[in-house]
């Protein structure tokens, strides 16, 4: 009989143990309240988890995300800076960033974190883009060198080849302009 009650209770306090561990923390419940949709609770435990020094991913992006639903764009970069700035490698927070910039009209800063973005992911696409921005700034050595990068990636592009010789000859470039107007014609 004895050995009956004791296994009971052993099972009964593995149970509770055992509860105890699905009862969710802080930021399970914040994440539970930002895909319920309820921000204004979501934004208070995130900004409570941000005041208290969590500066990860899983507390500066929801909070940015909320920052902006609520329209506050300024707090929303400032939060993405920051998390960038002890990342720098995260091609997430730099996207974010730069869609941020974007809207918040800041080109330079776009210019800038596009130009980051672009060497993490060595993407042409994003070469191009940053080639069309640095025209845009007058940044023409950047354009210049964005351009070199999109046409060694991009060799299928014929047109390319000849905008960064032409851009190459207006800056007094001509043996690299007939370099790359040599590899556009091959």
């Amino acid at each position: 009989m004895r050995a009956n009650i004791l296994v009971v209770l052993l099972v009964l306090l593995v149970g509770i143990g055992a509860s105890l561990l699905l009862i969710p923390h802080s930021g399970e419940l914040a994440l539970q309240k930002f895909r319920d949709r309820d921000y204004e609770s979501a934004r208070a435990v995130y900004e409570q988890r941000y005041a208290a020094g969590d500066r990860s991913g899983t507390t500066v992006m929801p909070l940015t995300r909320l920052s902006l639903a609520q329209g506050d764009v300024d707090r929303a970069i400032a939060l993405t800076e920051e998390f960038v700035a002890a990342e720098p490698s995260s091609v997430e927070a730099r996207e974010l960033l730069n869609r941020l910039y974007q809207d918040a009209q800041r080109p330079g800063d776009y210019l800038e974190n596009l130009k980051a973005l672009a060497e993490l992911r060595h993407s042409a696409d994003l070469y191009r883009d940053l080639a069309y921005a640095a025209g845009f700034r007058n940044r023409m050595a950047l354009k210049v060198e964005a351009l070199t990068r999109y046409c060694t990636l991009r060799s299928d592009d014929v047109e390319a080849p000849q905008e960064l010789a032409a851009l190459l000859a207006a800056r007094g470039d001509h043996a690299g302009a007939v370099d790359w107007l040599m590899r556009a014609d091959d």
